[in-house]
């Protein structure tokens, strides 16, 4: 269920000990943001980030590195955030995003294709200017006061990203499509018969 009300929360999701999704640029720009400001809620979740994220928990009492979570949890923490935040040197279309999206949240990240394509959409999130750690938390802070102000609905967005990312509406859309071009073939056909 999505929680029309969020709370002022950030979360990361990813294998911190691959190199593609980038722990040391997301730990410098969780610092940078961290130190500005307050009452934000961070969460980091994912293997290997201890090495990245361990003395973030110790510095700010608003930051939490959890490691790896069952699905189940993963869901509710996406389900109480408003923000879900990339720093990856690669995405295609990331599954976290598009659960992030279904649960209401929206995305920070650089300018990826797939994230990119994510926030054209509509309000849907915010893209860093460039990869790197004071534009992503720019990003970050813009985004929060973009929820803050009133310019995002997490239900709006959850509503409009269920439609396209889970399985059934997206068979359906399928579906659809190919009987429409069943029938259009069939129609083809009855026009050269006649």
């Amino acid at each position: 269920a999505v929680k029309a009300t969020k709370r002022r929360k950030v979360v990361a999701v990813g294998r911190w000990d691959q190199p593609q999704k980038d722990a040391p640029l997301l730990a410098r720009t969780l610092r940078r943001f961290l130190a500005r400001t307050k009452g934000v809620e961070v969460v980091v979740i994912g293997r290997g980030g201890d090495e990245w994220f361990g003395d973030l928990a110790c510095q700010y009492e608003d930051f939490l590195y959890v490691g790896v979570l069952p699905h189940h949890e993963v869901a509710e923490h996406f389900t109480t955030a408003q923000v879900c935040i990339f720093t990856s040197r690669w995405e295609g279309a990331p599954v976290s995003g598009s659960e992030a999206l279904v649960a209401g949240c929206t995305i920070v990240g650089p300018a990826l294709p797939g994230l990119q394509s994510i926030c054209v959409a509509g309000e849907f999130g915010t893209i860093a200017r460039r990869r790197r750690a004071v534009e992503l938390a720019k990003a970050l802070e813009d985004e929060l006061t973009a929820w803050a102000g009133g310019a995002r609905d997490a239900v709006r967005i959850a509503q409009f990203w269920r439609e396209r990312v889970t399985p059934a509406p997206v068979v359906d859309l399928y579906l659809g499509l190919r009987d429409r071009e069943s029938m259009a073939t069939a129609q083809s056909a009855g026009d050269v018969r006649t």
